[in-house]
């Protein structure tokens, strides 16, 4: 069976501009001390790390061995558990990033501005959780792997080499199981962005209304 590969072309450019933002991101994280210091951009550097990895696993299979996946199932396999492990970390570090911006800003009095102002909120959120967040989102995704694997469930799927359903599982219940994480996740990132932006436009307020003295910080 020959995998048909689809229309790639939409996908490789912007992968393209997405590789190219992930290695900005990441030399400029690796070069600058300063940068280090940030805990939204610390966030933000392993989403990238793992986008990159899933982007350069994609081209791999489409640009460079795209017919592979025909000549070796295993390659197959091994590709398919790769991209799938990245997708699914990159996912699951947008949710520590939005419970960060939602911890930091959302919060009732004035309080939590000045908090928020000198980067206390910051930092004690960074170390009550950074390290859970990274033991959570890059070992679950792994776990996932693991088990498709051993179940046999990674394999060419007629288009790309990715995540099969079960022999007695049909295609769309699958789906709807694979990506109801996904969209529980998506619908929390919302909210706590949205909650994020409404506690900053109420702190720009209070600084309008001189309710609050960013001096006092």
């Amino acid at each position: 069976m020959t995998v048909r590969v689809a229309p790639v072309v939409p996908i490789l450019v912007t992968g393209s501009f997405s590789l190219a933002g992930d290695i900005i991101l990441l030399m400029t994280f690796m070069m600058s001390a300063q940068v280090r210091k940030v805990i939204a951009l610390r966030l933000m550097v392993p989403f990238a790390l793992a986008n990159l990895l899933g982007i350069i696993l994609f081209f791999i299979h489409v640009l460079i061995l795209p017919d592979a996946a025909t000549r070796d199932p295993m390659f197959c396999k091994v590709i398919g558990a790769g991209v799938w492990y990245a997708i699914s970390a990159a996912w699951l570090w947008t949710i520590p990033f939005a419970w960060f911006s939602r911890a930091v800003f959302c919060h009732s009095g004035t309080e939590w501005l000045a908090l928020g102002l000198d980067g206390r909120k910051e930092r004690d959120w960074a170390q009550k959780h950074e390290r859970t967040c990274h033991v959570l989102c890059w070992s679950i995704p792994l776990c996932i792997v693991i088990v498709a694997f051993c179940l046999d469930l990674l394999g060419s799927d007629g288009i790309s080499c990715s995540l099969l359903p079960p022999p007695h599982m049909s295609a769309r219940v699958f789906s709807a199981l694979t990506t109801t994480g996904l969209w529980l996740g998506i619908a929390y990132v919302t909210f706590a962005f949205v909650s994020a932006q409404r506690a900053i436009q109420r702190g720009r307020q209070l600084l309008v209304d001189g309710a609050f003295d960013p001096s006092a910080r």
